[in-house]
């Protein structure tokens, strides 16, 4: 005779956060200032989503590493409101000033009040925020829910374990969405619009290269021969090339 499984069932909170991104991160913050309880569900081992920093040990010094962003390469600033906003949310301890290379062109037309980078790494970002110590990573959510009777949402894990909540919050990629809503087949009130449903993404290579020609007393790599950190359209297949 087969045991039924046993599933470990935590106590509803307000919200269900999925996603430990920059975006659930930041929702949850919010979320947090309002007094509200919440649990973020992450299927990797780390926060930040695409704000991610590797880091590889130098052959030539192993007591030191090469640290390489994914996603977004510095923050510019517009507006003396989101550097206030940053400072108070972030404390201005991780932020570093950081300033293109004047021969190339910039990413961006407007000129901006500043350049911010986080330090040591991208990611450092996302775990300054409030809501990144209330994540519970290596929770791959693989069904959804909702409890009519109790008016409830359940998201049950690829560790067969339930999260439930009053509400639910999805914050990871559209085809990772549709993914899960195909799996849960849930019943939606209205239709998903048609351009959700087209949705797709440009596919993308991110190169970690450590170059040899770095002065040892150097913090970054900067002393390319062909020194690169922003170039547009360099071939007909490549959108652009970051160095940062």
């Amino acid at each position: 005779m087969t045991q039924p499984q046993s599933h470990n069932t935590q106590d509803p909170t307000d919200w269900l956060i999925l996603g430990a991104g920059i975006s659930g991160l930041v929702a949850a913050s919010v979320l947090l200032e309002k007094n509200q309880t919440l649990q973020i569900l992450e299927k990797s081992k780390g926060v930040g989503g695409r704000l991610a920093t590797r880091r590889i040990p130098l052959t030539q010094d192993s007591q030191r590493a090469a640290v390489f962003d994914h996603g977004l390469p510095m923050i510019e600033i517009f507006q003396t409101e989101a550097l206030e906003i940053l400072n108070q949310i972030l404390g201005g301890a991780i932020l570093d000033s950081w300033t293109w290379n004047s021969t190339q062109p910039r990413s961006s037309d407007r000129s901006s009040l500043k350049t911010l980078r986080p330090l040591p790494g991208m990611n450092a970002l996302a775990k300054a925020l409030p809501a990144s110590l209330h994540v519970s990573k290596n929770q791959k959510v693989v069904k959804l829910a909702f409890d009519r009777s109790t008016q409830l949402w359940s998201a049950t894990t690829s560790e067969n374990q339930i999260f439930s909540a009053r509400h639910v919050l999805c914050t990871f990629p559209i085809p990772q969405v549709l993914e899960l809503l195909q799996q849960s087949q849930l019943e939606l009130e209205n239709p998903l619009p048609q351009e959700i449903l087209n949705a797709t993404y440009q596919s993308s290579i991110s190169l970690l290269v450590i170059p040899d020609q770095v002065r040892p007393d150097q913090a970054r790599p900067n002393q390319f021969k062909y020194p690169i950190q922003f170039l547009r359209n360099p071939s007909p297949s490549i959108a652009h090339v970051t160095e940062n």
